[in-house]
């Protein structure tokens, strides 16, 4: 493509973002007008096109991202210069302040989860050229910032595969357990937390033991859906196999009603890997124990939350499960 013929993408009220490739040296008149939304234009030809008063009336109220080296050249361009900021184009800077950093990482998980920050640039976001801005694009940036050739893994793009691991969502002592019964390595992950549309999420929390170097945000999209994510700014993996991932509180009663769906989790490298959908506990969770010799481990509780130091009979809470001891 060469040019943008006039009024092309007049009144195009949701369009957010273009890019526009260096081979584009014509636009016609009004080609952008009346785009009340577009928040940022991104040009591939380091020097500036002529270009008319009439192409981006609204200018002044978007980003501009220009080639390394041509901000000087669009900053003195007329009616280029006229755009709200010009940065140049840095990836991995997705809040356009020219610095690449742990903010960038942050911002990411802060866009998954639904609550980005004003400055976000979602055309700097997509770090592993995979077409969808997600986590994936957080742990690779981190290798990038990292810059350790002994800690950095090789680039490839990110293959979705499905995941042999296992997650379980069980009631406990302090409302529902996420657990992670794990071979592989991760770092990172998100998914979508469906509750009923009565109940809201008073607390969630990851376990003390995976949660060091890592951050967790979540978001409230509408009621009844929860998006949350997880990912470590050192790209450390979640520490330790076969335990405790998250804690949830819920304000409602009932949690057999309670679902994670749309769940990936990011290994180091940034490979995709997607997890069957998780429903709330029921009671076919309760399995029968007889007496006899048992293993006591340090999770042992009523269903008051008070700790014990033995099974007892009745319903006892251990791992994050009930267990019956007749």
């Amino acid at each position: 493509m060469t040019s943008i013929g006039n009024y092309a993408f007049r009144s195009c009220s949701s369009l957010a973002s273009v890019t526009i490739g260096n081979s584009v040296t014509d636009f016609g008149w009004h080609t952008f007008s009346l785009c009340y939304n577009l928040t940022c234009v991104k040009v591939g030809k380091e020097k500036p096109v002529d270009l008319n008063w009439s192409t981006f009336p609204e200018r002044s109220e978007a980003i501009l991202i220009v080639p390394i080296g041509s901000k000087a050249s669009y900053k003195a361009a007329y009616n280029w210069r006229e755009f709200k900021k010009i940065v140049e184009y840095i990836e991995g800077d997705v809040n356009a302040d020219e610095d690449v950093n742990v903010v960038d990482v942050v911002d990411i998980a802060r866009f998954i989860v639904g609550t980005p920050a004003n400055t976000f640039v979602e055309l700097m976001a997509d770090i592993n050229k995979d077409n969808d801005v997600n986590l994936g694009d957080a742990v690779a940036l981190v290798n990038n910032i990292a810059g350790d050739q002994n800690f950095v893994k090789a680039w490839n793009n990110p293959s979705q595969e499905t995941a042999n691991d296992v997650l379980n969502l069980t009631e406990c002592c302090r409302g529902l357990s996420l657990t992670l019964d794990n071979e592989r390595r991760y770092t990172a992950f998100q998914f979508d937390l469906f509750v009923p549309k009565d109940a809201d999420v008073t607390q969630m929390t990851m376990n003390a033991e995976r949660k060091q170097g890592h951050q967790l945000l979540y978001n409230k999209v509408e009621d009844g859906h929860y998006r949350v994510a997880a990912l470590s700014v050192n790209n450390n993996d979640f520490n330790g196999n076969n335990g405790e991932l998250l804690n949830l509180a819920l304000s409602g009663e009932d949690n057999t009603e309670v679902s994670i769906r749309n769940i990936h989790f990011y290994d180091a490298i940034g490979h995709d890997y997607l997890f069957e959908d998780v429903y709330g506990s029921s009671p076919t969770s309760i399995r029968q124990i007889d007496n006899g010799p048992l293993t006591i481990d340090n999770y042992v509780y009523d269903l008051q939350g008070r700790k014990r130091v033995e099974l007892k009979p009745g319903i006892n809470i251990v791992g994050g499960k009930k267990v019956v001891v007749k």
